[in-house]
């Protein structure tokens, strides 16, 4: 279990790279929408839900992989994995369905490391939860 523990944790501190950019992008004025309906801040509105609900994700995954042993169970498990996959979900699905994603090939990296540390350690926490 320490191992999951240790990849996820990892994986966290890697991800807060990508978290402080998109929080960069709050006061960044060419993330501004001019013509948007609802105000040229508001894309940046978005940015700053995506950022907070990101620090639910990471605390919910962080109660739920340093979760004493007698409490963890299946459902706690189904938990953390429900949380990964909208967390790390969210870093692959652009392209699915906007045609984009992270724009350069240190943003991927960043993306792909997270993710290879959130999967191996959800799948090596899997026998802890009984």
């Amino acid at each position: 279990m320490a191992l999951a523990q240790g990849l996820l944790i990892a994986g966290i501190l890697v991800s807060l790279i990508s978290l402080g950019q998109t929080v960069s992008h709050l006061w960044d004025d060419t993330y501004l929408v001019p013509k948007a309906k609802d105000g040229s801040k508001h894309a940046q509105f978005h940015m700053q839900r995506e950022a907070v609900g990101d620090l639910g994700h990471i605390a919910v995954m962080l109660l739920v992989i340093l979760a004493p042993p007698d409490q963890r169970t299946p459902l706690l498990w189904w938990i953390l994995a429900v949380t990964m996959v909208s967390y790390y979900g969210a870093y692959w699905t652009g392209h699915l369905l906007i045609g984009v994603g992270a724009p350069h090939w240190y943003a991927r990296s960043v993306h792909v490391i997270v993710s290879v540390c959130g999967a191996l350690s959800l799948g090596l926490s899997y026998g802890h939860y009984h």
